[in-house]
């Protein structure tokens, strides 16, 4: 019998950028729109949309409160570049490892596996920022799943 794999062209794969700064979000947002050429919006609501059952359960990783009421704000650009979505959130409050309390933002970017982005040419256009102090690829924290549940 010969075994057939179905592979989802849809999978998603996904990079965590941590970004340092004592600016407001919106201003950060405006700032990532201009240099990334961006469209991120705020977004008010309880969960980030679903698109296949491997970001489902990572869903969690993300939802997080910037004025600490029980609504979720973060910024989205769904459509800007084909094949990519990006994310901009407030970081938890409560249980951050010591490896990611300084910052203040994660830029998180979904991508195609057949559509990766170019991390090294964001890292260096977010770093150029004059109101950004640093911003690091954090993808590889461990447990960083677990920090947002």
């Amino acid at each position: 019998m010969k075994r057939v794999q179905i592979q989802d062209p849809l999978e998603y794969q996904s990079v965590v950028i941590g970004i340092a700064t004592h600016e407001r979000i919106w201003k950060l947002c405006f700032e990532l729109n201009q240099c990334l050429e961006l469209a991120l919006t705020v977004n008010e609501q309880q969960e980030l949309p679903p698109d296949n059952e491997a970001i489902e359960e990572n869903q969690s990783l993300f939802r997080m409160s910037p004025d600490r009421s029980k609504r979720d704000v973060f910024y989205q650009d769904l459509i800007s570049i084909s094949g990519q979505e990006f994310f901009l959130h407030y970081p938890p409050q409560k249980r951050l490892l010591p490896e990611i309390q300084t910052f203040a933002y994660f830029l998180h970017i979904r991508f195609e596996k057949t559509n990766t982005p170019d991390l090294a040419g964001i890292l260096s256009s977010i770093n150029a920022l004059d109101l950004v102090v640093s911003a690091i690829d954090i993808s590889h924290v461990k447990n960083i799943k677990s920090l947002f549940l």
